[in-house]
């Protein structure tokens, strides 16, 4: 059974309320719970649920999450930054993180920290 479109926007009021009043864990459920074509197309849902996931150190999960958000925004630094932060606290170098995106017309720099 498929969710309509109002019960998609009524979960991600619900995820928005959860996060503001800090319950990460709802947060994680209520996204955990959208359908993946509704939530991987979704800005609200997935800034929200990569950052509970962050604040639960959920870190590894965390930085996929944020990695479709930069995806599906690449314009906005914020998530750039939330991204890397996250995967460095993953223990993972951030420029490998960023070396799996592929964004049309935008080359990344595959050198950087190369050794010599």
């Amino acid at each position: 059974m498929g969710y309509s479109v109002f019960m998609t926007e009524q979960i991600t009021a619900d995820v928005a309320r959860a996060f503001q009043s800090g319950d990460m864990a709802q947060v994680v459920a209520l996204v955990e719970n959208l359908p993946a074509r509704a939530r991987d197309s979704n800005e609200t849902a997935l800034l929200a649920y990569g950052l509970a996931l962050h604040s639960l150190r959920r870190n590894r999960e965390a930085a996929a999450a944020l990695r479709q958000l930069v995806q599906l925004k690449p314009d906005v630094p914020e998530y750039w930054n939330n991204l890397g932060i996250t995967a460095q606290q993953a223990c993972a170098k951030a420029y490998a993180v960023v070396d799996r995106i592929e964004l049309p017309g935008m080359q990344v720099r595959r050198d950087i920290g190369a050794r010599r």
